[in-house]
């Protein structure tokens, strides 16, 4: 399956879409960019409010975030695996996960059916890596970032990557679509409220740079990855504004 993946984006500069609130100025720009585009978790809410509109798609949706076991009946069944089985559905869809999420969700919900029709779109990062140690990262993002390595890319654009301040658990402010996202926590954690952001956001500052550059070395390959979040809290990562994109690209 990676070789699929490679096919699709390899030497290609990938833009990431996380759902931090910068990202909404990409609409403006969007039409003028010629990338390859990948979507996180509840990625259908920038794609609706982004993409659509301009009759474009995610090429590749990375999706392995845990959520509680009292809550995988009504988020799973109900959420999660109508999404992925909407977007496995398209023609030259890709979807990158973990072995993890693919027992927590498809496989407790009994629809292992949906993993088995389209298995040759699925990719476990796991088998991506000779050991277990790799699968130690900050979030999501970091392991998206792992598959593009392997595959080839040949820049890595973050979008909608801002963070929240350490603490804040009230942090739905600070997403794209806010209203969407607290329906998304309300189904998959039973609040609204969630502190796990921060946690991550502190992980990620410290832990994303130490990761990325194993993932290259065990690659053998070096893109670069630039952060088009112009109010982003991170600092271990070259920030770049929308304006700047061009020079990106070339």
């Amino acid at each position: 399956m990676i070789t699929q993946l490679k096919q699709r984006i390899e030497n290609k500069v990938f833009g990431i879409c996380a759902g931090g609130q910068s990202i909404e100025e990409l609409e403006t720009y969007l039409p003028r960019l010629d990338m390859c585009w990948g979507g996180l978790g509840g990625f259908d809410v920038v794609e609706r409010g982004i993409f659509r509109p301009h009759g474009q798609r995610f090429n590749v949706v990375f999706d392995a975030a845990s959520i509680p076991h009292a809550r995988i009946p009504h988020y799973e069944g109900l959420v999660r695996i109508p999404r992925l089985e909407d977007y496995l559905s398209r023609e030259d869809s890709i979807f990158i996960t973990t072995g993890g999420l693919i027992r927590d969700s498809f496989k407790a919900m009994d629809r292992m059916d949906i993993v088995e029709k389209y298995k040759d779109k699925i990719i476990e990062v796991d088998k991506l890596f000779p050991s277990h140690n790799y699968m130690d990262v900050p979030n999501s993002l970091t392991l998206f970032t792992a598959a593009l390595v392997a595959a080839g890319v040949r820049k890595i654009i973050l979008f909608g990557c801002d963070g929240v301040k350490t603490g804040q658990a009230d942090n739905l402010h600070t997403y794209y679509h806010a209203h969407e996202v607290s329906a998304e926590r309300m189904s998959a954690l039973g609040t609204f409220l969630d502190g796990g952001i921060s946690r991550d956001k502190d992980n990620f500052e410290t832990m994303f740079r130490e990761k990325y550059d194993g993932f290259c070395k065990l690659f053998n390959h070096y893109p670069e990855v630039v952060n088009c979040s112009p109010i982003t809290v991170y600092t271990n990562i070259r920030t770049i504004n929308y304006e700047d994109l061009h020079k990106e690209l070339q």
